[in-house]
């Protein structure tokens, strides 16, 4: 893996420019010079290209008073889909840590590099799904005008094991109490890690998954590892909306159903139903209580 670092988050999250001064009382051009881009206080962000050759953007959030000096070691929430998320979850977590309502963390976030946040909206149906569904890439192909190819969410989990996180532990003060957060087709992969790879992460923040995909395989998954399986060392919040696609409180609900049905030793589930909100609407609402579930001061 190859790394190349760019100080604090940027133009890569937020580019906001002031077109017009206050002059004399009134509105006048801007000046020649551009204005300042709105940084994220506290954060970093890399690029590291792993030995598949897939690119990634790394975004780091320090939790607040943080001194890089000091022997303190922090849990660590790996966050998906990050160049869209990264802002609002590392706000929330920077707020609720000012409240003292969550324990300090660092926050990563990932994401494969792309260059907007159009184009990488495209590419997640592409990298966090664990298997292809053929009949969403017919209808992905008529709202995106190409081919997309999805099902590489495996390849994405064994590069985060391999090398994102042995990356993170030798450069960051953190600790092996690892965390996952997705939502939407990040949720469905945080729940393909979490069967794929019990015991890499601790606890997992699970935000409206995408539980329709592929025929809802993840259900099916659930099954099988429930055969060979009778412990399962994972905190979980899901968190799901009212208002998701197609029958998704039901398919959710039977999911929720199977867990609590197997008894795996080990796990802790959390879960709640957020009344009155969109899939879109719901991502604040989601992270926020999750934060608060599982990092919440004792």
């Amino acid at each position: 893996m190859t790394a190349s670092g760019f100080g604090k988050v940027t133009g890569a999250i937020a580019s906001f420019a002031i077109g017009l001064t206050l002059c004399g009382g009134a509105m006048a051009p801007a000046l020649a010079q551009p204005p300042a881009k709105v940084e994220l206080q506290g954060t970093e962000f890399h690029t590291l290209t792993a030995k598949d050759g897939v690119k990634y953007e790394i975004y780091v959030a320090f939790p607040l008073q943080y001194d890089p000096a000091s022997p303190q070691k922090y849990s660590v929430l790996y966050l998906t889909d990050a160049k869209g998320l990264f802002p609002i979850v590392a706000g929330e977590e920077q707020l609720l840590g000012l409240w003292q309502k969550i324990k300090p963390m660092i926050l990563v976030g990932i994401d494969v590099a792309a260059p907007n946040l159009v184009e990488a909206a495209s590419q997640r149906f592409v990298n966090l799904p664990p298997t292809r569904d053929l009949q969403r890439e017919k209808e992905l192909k008529e709202t995106y005008g190409k081919e997309i190819v999805t099902g590489k969410g495996e390849r994405f989990r064994r590069d985060i094991v391999d090398e994102i996180i042995p990356w993170v532990e030798a450069r960051y003060p953190v600790t092996k109490e690892r965390g996952l957060a997705g939502y939407s087709l990040g949720g469905l992969f945080t729940l393909h890690a979490m069967f794929a790879s019990p015991g890499t992460f601790s606890t997992y923040l699970v935000g409206d998954p995408s539980l329709y995909w592929d025929n809802k395989v993840t259900l099916k998954t659930e099954l099988e590892f429930s055969k060979k399986n009778k412990r399962l060392p994972a905190h979980v919040f899901l968190g799901f909306t009212e208002m998701g696609h197609g029958d998704h409180v039901g398919t959710v609900l039977t999911f929720i159903d199977a867990l609590q049905e197997h008894s795996y030793e080990g796990l802790q589930l959390e879960q709640q139903l957020f009344l009155d909100e969109t899939h879109e609407s719901g991502i604040g609402a989601v992270f926020a209580r999750g934060l608060t579930s599982l990092y919440g001061q004792k």
